[in-house]
């Protein structure tokens, strides 16, 4: 039996928590409005892009990538979006609408986060090296 086998396994792994996505590239679904596949009239989510042929099934949810060209005018209902796609969408004309929950954002910082803003408020934010910025400046302009 391999190595890998027999050691046991440590840590957390998120795959069981993890959401299954489809990627889709906004050049596959103009290739789709092109042969008539899909109707731009409704928003484009995973319902459609399923009928359309452009995937098998909606697993939990689709991430629409930015390779290829739009050139219709077209509304997205979709889980994520790169950068990319929500940029070549809007240039031709169209929205993406984001359908995953916003991350929160927390008002003040947890952890070792918490702890280096309270030392910082205090005015003990020394790095680990020792001697602060302002000091070493100091010595080194008494040293010439």
């Amino acid at each position: 039996m391999p190595l890998h086998r027999r050691l046991p396994k440590r840590g957390f792994r998120n795959t069981s928590f993890a959401v299954k996505l489809n990627e889709t590239n906004i050049g596959k679904v103009q290739a789709a409005i092109d042969a008539g596949l899909i109707d731009i009239k409704k928003p484009v989510d995973a319902e459609a892009m399923v009928k359309g042929g452009l995937m098998r099934r909606a697993k939990g949810g689709v991430k629409l990538l930015g390779d290829g060209e739009l050139k219709s005018k077209v509304d997205f209902a979709v889980f994520r979006a790169s950068k990319s796609a929500i940029a070549a969408v809007e240039k031709a004309g169209g929205s993406v609408k984001i359908l995953a929950p916003a991350k929160e954002v927390d008002a003040e910082p947890r952890g070792k986060n918490k702890r280096m803003a309270l030392e910082a408020a205090k005015g003990g934010g020394t790095p680990k090296g020792g001697k602060a910025k302002a000091e070493a400046t100091e010595d080194e302009q008494k040293a010439e």
